[in-house]
């Protein structure tokens, strides 16, 4: 039985011929009441995939550690701590533990979700009774806020551009023999302006998202006006990577891109370098990228991994493979990255 977004985007694509790839991403994971994140359960050991939250409690702890540095520096006393993206929250939980411990009740702070999924909703009401839930930034306070974003742009809608025969290209979706393929057709003139054609080689692919830049931009314009700080942890990248990175994800497992549409997760590598390009935009100057496996390092993760060893010794193999996970260069180590920045 087909479900709404599946229905919407072959009626597009029986109507027009084909479908811009970043609709059929932003249709299959959010514009409808059922798409994938909006009215599915994705998160964790039974759902689709994990995140390094997930992973161990260790993670949060030393995001809550930076933050709590963070806090200490600027001597707040006062402000607004904001998830973009949370799911059941469990960052957040282990930041609040962290800050509860250092601060006691020297600090106040207002927590605030911005999260789409009605079951990540409830679920978010429950472990924090006073958070406030946003359907989107447009109605986040105007206030020094402390902004935290884990694996959330990696779910943007992406333009992917081609150069042939000295033209741009992007990557569309249409239909061969009643299957679903990848195609490409001239760019669409409004996104022309996105990619240098001039920089472009055959062959080689660039991906761009012009929803995540808007909302960037946005934030950055929010965080300048109101003084802040934020964190953005995601998959991605700095030097180019010149061909597709887009991935699709259903019970911990790569699939087919075309599989159970509107059921499963599509991603693509997050292109760090248009997000720094608008924090010098902004001459935002107090700024700094880092791949995971240094962030969590410098910031003390195996200190913190010997101290939770020696309160549960029977969990040492477990917590040395969670943290294995989390920093070795085989596994998330490198390929995640950490963007901080902050309006002073």
């Amino acid at each position: 039985m087909l479900i709404e977004p599946e229905v919407k985007i072959l009626s597009i694509i029986d109507k027009r011929g084909y479908i811009h790839l970043d609709e059929f991403i932003e249709i299959s994971l959010n514009k409808l009441e059922l798409s994938y994140y909006r009215s599915g359960n994705p998160l964790g050991k039974n759902g689709d995939f994990i995140t390094a939250p997930e992973i161990s409690q260790l993670y949060g702890e030393i995001v809550g550690l930076f933050i709590a540095n963070y806090v200490k520096e600027n001597h707040l006393k006062e402000f607004d701590l904001i998830e973009l993206g949370p799911g059941k929250g469990t960052l957040m939980k282990d930041i609040v533990r962290v800050l509860s411990t250092i601060f006691k009740n020297e600090i106040h702070y207002d927590i605030h979700f911005v999260e789409i999924n009605k079951n990540f909703q409830n679920n978010l009401k429950e472990k924090f009774s006073d958070c406030i839930i946003h359907l989107s930034d447009d109605t986040l306070p105007n206030k020094n806020s402390i902004y935290v974003a884990n694996e959330f742009f990696d779910a943007f809608p992406i333009v992917q551009a081609h150069k042939i025969d000295n033209k741009l290209y992007e990557t569309i979706i249409t239909k061969d023999s009643g299957k679903l393929i990848f195609d490409k057709k001239e760019i669409r003139k409004e996104y022309e302006a996105l990619f240098d054609l001039d920089k472009f080689s055959s062959n080689q692919v660039i991906e761009k998202s012009p929803a995540a830049i808007l909302l960037f931009e946005a934030l950055v314009n929010r965080i300048l006006k109101n003084k802040g700080m934020m964190i953005i942890m995601d998959y991605g990248y700095i030097s180019e990577q010149n061909v597709s990175t887009l991935q699709s994800i259903k019970n911990n497992k790569k699939t087919n891109f075309f599989d159970s549409i509107g059921k499963q997760d599509l991603t693509s590598n997050v292109n760090f370098n248009e997000l720094l390009k608008i924090l010098d935009k902004k001459k935002i100057k107090n700024k700094l990228i880092r791949t995971q496996r240094k962030f969590l390092i410098e910031n003390g993760i195996n200190y913190r991994a010997e101290v939770l060893i020696r309160k549960n010794k029977e969990k040492k193999t477990e917590i040395l493979n969670q943290v294995s996970r989390l920093i070795d260069i085989d596994k998330m180590g490198t390929l995640f990255k950490f963007l901080q920045f902050s309006s002073n």
